[in-house]
């Protein structure tokens, strides 16, 4: 029934998961999705008999499917049951689920209870943490659909499990039923089963219409902010231009994209410092551009040194905004991200203070949050980081739950090796695979290759002040070991930096050892930079390289 699941419920669940949602529209979504699920996995005669067998117990009278899922007032549990029927086989057989399924229907005290001590309609107690634990990873990892989002929506209804009056039919035996007939008898609807087919049909009509709305394109726009000095940074404002008027070398159509850009009063200490000579590529940088302006979370993913960090930096120079990065690789700790407290003296009393860590901090600013080798972060980071990406506003739990709402123009950006699933390359091993539903929340995920040859040639030339002949020497060599690399033929990476450096070292050591040949200048400044940095078989491979392309 996989197959059944995602073709026809999934699309009709896109609304129970998306937290900008009302509670209602979330509710009727998922009634509509549960309705379909069991008329498709159930007959409804015996659904109604075990309805009718608690009608008493649970004061309803439910007398189709329709009824019966109507009484059902929590999204929730209409999704764990679309899940608990159409996978059924997970979670033992059809025929089990669907026994627990008449329990529940037939003996409200077989039901968890809500908030206000009353059973929950249909929530089982067999459906316990285990059982809720497998459905969540069925949801993320098969159809990307976070369990957490259920309950969260635009408006929230009152703190009870209970049916909500304006939208869950009254319970209604059949005494009540025939004298609603009767009177319904002499009007266009006739009776009550008329009404509720009506009510059904709009009920599609108005699913469509949601759909329709939910697919319909439009571009975000942008309003100036103003940004008050803090004694550390400056006061000034951030407005909105185009980037065709903000990277050089760029035009419109392809770089008509509203940008943020800051303007400050003074230097700002964590605007990156920009780089004249930086070679963009506009096929990277237009969806970053489009991300930056959407408020999307974009996913860098590149081999070491081809520069990630270094594209989001030179991105962030150039609209004059500051950039906060976590190097997530390394030692850092949950309370350098969150924040701790400290103990302060007050008055001569020692008292304690919160004090904010990076992501409270970087959050009411218009920055970039670099997150820098992500898949590296250790496990009890990701809880943090998942709360952060959720877009809602960051709860401080360590300071009483103090909420913090994200700057309009706060954006966070990853660096990572991988996708986020592990490495298959055995070159990281320092990497983890992530969970779906953390890396579900970047978008777009790009590709970052390293810097074709004739661009980084250039950048020698104009950086370093080259010859194009000793350039081309340098490209030769970084193409060679880059390809041997990514063939994990070898473990050293050769970075941009390292064949700066690499220039910068050959043109010292022509001049300081001209009594030298040109090939033992060429072998000093290989070794000084690549060879005596690598251990012994990649120096031997390294090596090779070198007499190849020096002797040519």
């Amino acid at each position: 029934m996989e197959d059944f699941f995602q073709e026809n419920i999934v699309p009709v669940l896109q609304t129970v998961f998306d937290e900008t949602k009302s509670f209602n529209a979330k509710r009727s979504k998922a009634r509509a999705a549960l309705k379909d699920v069991l008329r498709e996995m159930c007959d409804e005669q015996p659904l109604v008999l075990a309805a009718q067998e608690g009608a008493k117990e649970w004061d309803k009278n439910p007398l189709s499917i329709s009824q019966i899922v109507n009484n059902v007032s929590a999204p929730m549990t209409c999704v764990v049951w679309c899940v608990l029927l159409c996978y059924s086989d997970e979670f033992g057989n059809s025929d089990a689920i669907k026994q627990i399924l008449w329990k529940a229907l037939r003996d409200p005290d077989s039901c968890h209870t809500g908030r206000d001590e009353k059973p929950v309609y249909l929530m089982s107690k067999w459906i316990d943490d285990a059982v809720m634990t497998q459905i969540s990873n069925i949801l993320d990892d098969r159809h990307n659909l976070d369990l957490s989002l259920i309950t969260k929506s635009a408006t929230q209804p009152a703190s009870t499990e209970t049916p909500v009056t304006e939208t869950s039919p009254p319970a209604m035996n059949d005494t009540m039923r025939q004298a609603v007939d009767l009177m319904l008898q002499n009007t266009k609807h006739g009776s009550m089963a008329n009404i509720e087919h009506v009510i059904e049909t709009q009920s599609d009509k108005i699913a469509e219409l949601e759909k329709m709305l939910a697919n319909a394109k439009s571009v975000p726009t942008m309003q100036p902010v103003s940004v008050k000095s803090t004694g550390e940074i400056p006061s000034g404002t951030v407005v909105v231009k185009k980037a065709f008027d903000v990277f050089e070398g760029t035009q419109a159509p392809l770089f008509d994209i509203d940008v943020p850009v800051g303007e400050w009063d003074g230097v700002h200490p964590y605007v990156p410092e920009k780089d004249d000579n930086y070679v963009f590529n506009a096929d990277t940088l237009v969806p970053l551009l489009v991300a930056i302006r959407d408020g999307q979370n974009p996913w860098l993913k590149g081999h070491t040194g081809t520069g990630k960090t270094t594209l989001a930096e030179q991105i962030y120079a150039r609209l004059n905004l500051p950039v906060y990065r976590v190097n997530l690789d390394s030692d850092i700790t949950r309370g350098e991200l969150v924040g701790r407290e400290v103990l302060t003296t007050n008055d001569g009393n020692t008292v304690t203070k919160f004090v904010d860590g990076v992501i409270p901090k970087a959050m009411q600013e218009p920055c970039l949050l670099l997150l820098d080798e992500v898949d590296a972060s250790r496990p009890d980071l990701g809880f943090v980081l998942q709360r952060l990406t959720e877009g809602n506003g960051f709860m401080l739990l360590e300071d009483g739950g103090r909420t913090i709402q994200p700057h309009p123009f706060f954006r966070i950006i990853a660096t990572a090796n991988t996708n986020g699933r592990g490495d298959d390359t055995g070159l990281y091993s320092g990497t983890r695979a992530l969970g779906a539903a953390f890396i579900n929340r970047f978008k777009p995920y790009i590709d970052v290759e390293y810097m074709p040859a004739e661009e980084e040639r250039a950048l020698l030339q104009s950086k370093v002040g080259m010859t194009e002949d000793d350039a081309r020497i340098i490209t030769n060599y970084s193409t060679e070991h880059r390809v041997s690399f990514m063939q994990a033929n070898l473990t050293l990476p050769c970075s941009p930096r390292d064949t700066m450096a690499l220039g910068m070292a050959y043109l010292n050591y022509s001049r300081l050892f001209a009594h030298k040949s040109r090939q033992e200048q060429w072998e000093l400044a290989f070794n000084h930079t690549l060879v005596n940095a690598a251990d012994s078989d990649d120096a031997q491979v390294i090596r090779g390289f070198i007499n190849r392309v020096v002797g040519e």
